[in-house]
């Protein structure tokens, strides 16, 4: 083996350890960390899941929520802090990028029709990066309480990964020795393991469609707009046509 499983077993107790004599501390570290590791758009649901493993450990069952609602904490701040930077910062520069991407140039005229609706949806497809999510969306037209609404669309996904983290976690103290697991413990994760899963994809794909829905109904209007001038101007150059000399 690559690595020894008691010296694994013993720095992974030792921060669990750790964890349980300083909870508060280990709540406002995972925060700041986490709101640094999102504003520079690294994969929040990356720590998300490490949230799943820790807490637990050092709350109990409980943890799971206490993970879910930091991971939650984490993606508003950091989402809030984006926002800022994106609108007042590098505003001109993401707007240059929006108008010449023809996969997110979309997203604007569907954000300012249907504003919090899109930003919702965006955030319920958790593979979106942080980058769109965050500074993307920040830069188009939509209005603050809009964007701060979205925030609600990825809770789900937010679970999922801690409640992910949580499944390893286990898994991991029983491949170490630490910890033993019944059938049905052991049925019951894989079951809501495959539900939460099915969830979030099934968000997912309908969060993808309702978008590509959205942007086709905004793309409607300007090209019968479009063919409204060219059948215009049709008609006044055969009206010149038409007119005696």
């Amino acid at each position: 083996m690559f690595f020894k499983r008691e010296l694994v077993a013993s720095y992974l107790f030792r921060i669990f350890e750790w964890a349980k004599l300083n909870t508060i501390l280990c709540m406002v570290t995972f925060v700041c960390l986490g709101v640094t590791w999102i504003i520079f758009c690294l994969p929040g649901a990356l720590l998300s899941f490490c949230g799943g493993v820790l807490f637990p450990e050092a709350v109990g069952t409980p943890g799971i929520f206490v993970a879910w609602l930091l991971a939650i904490c984490n993606q508003f701040i950091a989402g809030q802090i984006c926002f800022l930077v994106s609108r007042y910062i590098f505003y001109d520069a993401l707007r240059k990028y929006f108008e010449t991407n023809s996969i997110l140039k979309p997203i604007e005229g569907s954000i300012k029709k249907r504003g919090w609706k899109v930003a919702v949806l965006i955030r319920a497809i958790g593979i979106v990066p942080s980058f769109v999510s965050n500074y993307g969306v920040s830069a188009t037209s939509i209005k603050h309480l809009d964007y701060t609404i979205g925030f609600i669309g990825g809770w789900l996904w937010e679970l999922t990964m801690v409640y992910y983290g949580y499944c390893v976690g286990d898994l991991l103290k029983l491949l170490l020795g630490e910890y033993e697991m019944n059938y049905r413990e052991n049925l019951l994760m894989v079951l809501l393991m495959v539900l939460s899963l099915s969830l979030t994809v099934l968000s997912a794909i309908f969060a993808y469609f309702e978008i590509r829905r959205e942007s086709k109904v905004d793309e409607v209007p300007h090209v019968k707009m479009i063919e409204e001038m060219k059948l215009e101007s049709n008609r006044e150059s055969y009206n010149i046509e038409s007119k005696p000399q």
